[in-house]
C-alpha cells in the first residue's frame, strides 16, 4: 500500500491510504500490463485528534491501520 498526501486543508490534514497493483499476462508473442490504484482508508489529524476511516465511511483504530500499511507510521505527525 501506498501513501498520499497529507493535504492540509485549513487546519486539517488528509491522508489516503491507496492499494496499488500491477499485472502482467503473457498471451502469445505479446505481454500485457493492467494496474489498479484503489482507494481503502483515509486518515484525518487535525488539533482535535486524528482518525481513521475505511473507504465506506467506518471508522477504524490506528494501529490496526498502520498494520496495514506500514509506511503510514512515517507519513503521520
Amino acid at each position: 500500500m501506498i501513501i498520499a498526501g497529507p493535504v492540509a486543508i485549513a487546519e486539517i490534514s488528509l491522508l489516503l491510504v491507496i492499494k496499488q497493483s500491477v499485472n502482467c499476462r503473457p498471451a502469445g508473442g505479446t505481454l500485457f500490463f493492467s494496474g489498479l490504484k484503489q482507494p481503502v482508508s483515509l486518515v484525518v489529524n487535525s488539533e482535535s485528534g486524528r482518525k481513521a476511516f475505511d473507504i465506506g465511511g467506518n471508522e477504524v483504530p490506528i494501529g490496526k491501520l498502520v498494520e496495514e500499511a506500514p509506511d503510514l507510521a512515517d507519513a503521520l505527525p
